[in-house]
């Protein structure tokens, strides 16, 4: 199972973002099964952008919310900083 586009990588020094126009829960819902086979970015209801530097702001009040971890309030500034966090993949040993 995919989450993520295809092109995505782990050292590609880019944000892979996914902006959620406005809409009802259901209609959300509906979404899911686009998200889990990475095609979300198909969908007229979702921006999907790639940058090295994201800034987030709205006209009401959020907390950022980072791998389900609560962090501080809007405006959330990110930038991708190479080659700053190691990221160990596991062998695929093609005969297991």
């Amino acid at each position: 199972m995919k989450i993520w586009p295809p092109e995505a990588s782990v050292n590609d020094g880019k944000f892979h973002a996914f902006i959620i126009k406005k809409m009802s829960v259901p209609k959300i819902a509906s979404l899911i099964p686009s998200l889990l086979k990475g095609e979300l970015e198909e969908s007229e209801e979702v921006e999907y952008i790639r940058t090295s530097f994201l800034k987030v702001t709205s006209d009401k009040q959020h907390v950022v919310n980072i791998d389900g971890e609560e962090g501080d309030p809007l405006p959330f500034n990110a930038k991708v900083l190479p080659g700053h966090v190691d990221v160990f993949v596991p062998f695929k040993n093609e005969k297991n």
